[in-house]
């Protein structure tokens, strides 16, 4: 119940924050760098992974670039999935091998990392979006980016 109250509340800031919805292979301009999905693709399985009975992987390829004049902390937890029918965001899943996005990397100023995330989302998701949601230091919120996933 709690998690479900904390999603409507996250949504709630992102509607009033302003959404901002970006194609994929189309580059989104944040605050702190630029990202481009070139794209998400449901897979059967990924480095050896197959997904759990009643889910389905989605990999995602990503390039950020720095575009602030320090370098940025990232990581597998700046971004995720949603469904408007769901009680929790999709979070990328750990590392399992050297193309998927770390943990927690430092992006110098001016660089460009390419990864690969993978979610593992229930099968009968209607309509799944990508998304990166500005924090910043003083926990004020920002714009939310929005990748839609083709079903």
């Amino acid at each position: 119940m709690l998690a479900k109250f904390l999603a409507l509340v996250l949504a709630g800031l992102a509607v009033c924050a302003g959404m901002v919805g970006c194609g994929a292979a189309a580059a989104c301009h944040t605050e702190w760098f630029d990202f481009t999905v070139h794209s998400i693709k449901k897979v059967d399985s990924y480095a050896g992974h197959v997904p759990g009975a009643g889910y389905a992987l989605y990999d995602v390829r990503i390039t950020e670039r720095n575009t602030f004049g320090s370098a940025i902390a990232m990581g597998t937890r700046d971004f995720y999935m949603d469904d408007p029918g769901f009680e929790e965001y999709i979070w990328p899943m750990a590392p399992l091998d050297a193309t998927m996005m770390p943990e927690e990397f430092s992006l110098e100023p001016g660089k460009t990392a390419r990864y690969h995330m993978v979610f593992e989302a229930p099968s009968d998701a209607a309509a799944l979006v990508l998304l990166y949601t500005e924090l910043n230091e003083d926990g004020a919120q920002g714009a939310t980016f929005e990748v839609p996933v083709e079903m």
